[in-house]
């Protein structure tokens, strides 16, 4: 757990692994003109027992910091082992904050069904990073079950690309996410949990307009 701070910071984000700590950690640290944010002080915060972890005690965790930080972001996944769904998720954990000291000041991003679903982009930097085209990667989504046919993104998006990965005899890491965050343009993004991040960053840190 982070030591306390008598510095007041602007965020605090709780996520549920290192791949999700990569993605935002980039998107704030190398993205903040796509995402038309300023400049923030953040800290990032992984919880040990992952997703179930911050479900249950996620708001617990970050009661201690209300004091330490003007904002919190919880970000986790919808698709896990007991889960409730999004729904269920969100509110749960969008209540208990507000109880434990963040009232109107976090926000939860549940991303459905997995952190996997934004690698799925149209970019061409996706298909660089995995050696396969867009279509081929829908083409082995469609035969697995993975990818419905006339969807923008597949249900399955975890388990395509581990399939994408093996195929090309290439391995996962959490430095992927942290690439692709940094590359892929992130403007015509359609991911309802990616849109919903981007619109209260955008809202609570604003780009400061010059008189």
């Amino acid at each position: 757990m982070r030591e306390h701070t008598p510095l007041k910071k602007d965020l605090i984000v709780l996520v549920a692994d290192k791949s999700q700590e990569m993605a935002i950690d980039t998107l704030l640290k190398n993205r903040r003109r796509s995402l038309g944010i300023r400049g923030i002080t953040y800290d990032i915060d992984r919880h040990p027992q992952h997703d179930p972890g911050i479900y249950k005690r996620g708001a617990l965790y970050l009661s201690t910091f209300a004091e330490q930080y003007y904002w919190a972001l919880v970000v986790l996944d919808a698709q896990w082992e007991g889960t409730p769904g999004t729904k269920d998720i969100q509110k749960k954990l969008t209540q208990e904050l507000a109880e434990m000291g963040w009232k109107g000041r976090s926000k939860v991003i549940v991303i459905d069904p997995e952190l996997e679903v934004w690698v799925w982009s149209t970019s061409p930097y996706v298909g660089k990073i995995l050696d396969v085209t867009l279509e081929h990667a829908k083409e082995l989504g469609r035969e697995n079950g993975w990818w419905h046919e006339k969807e923008p993104k597949p249900c399955q998006p975890k388990l395509l690309l581990d399939y994408v990965l093996r195929q090309e005899g290439k391995s996962k890491s959490a430095s992927w996410f942290g690439k692709l965050a940094r590359e892929v343009g992130i403007a015509n993004c359609a991911d309802a949990s990616f849109c919903e991040l981007k619109a209260v960053l955008k809202e609570w840190f604003p780009i400061q307009q010059r008189d």
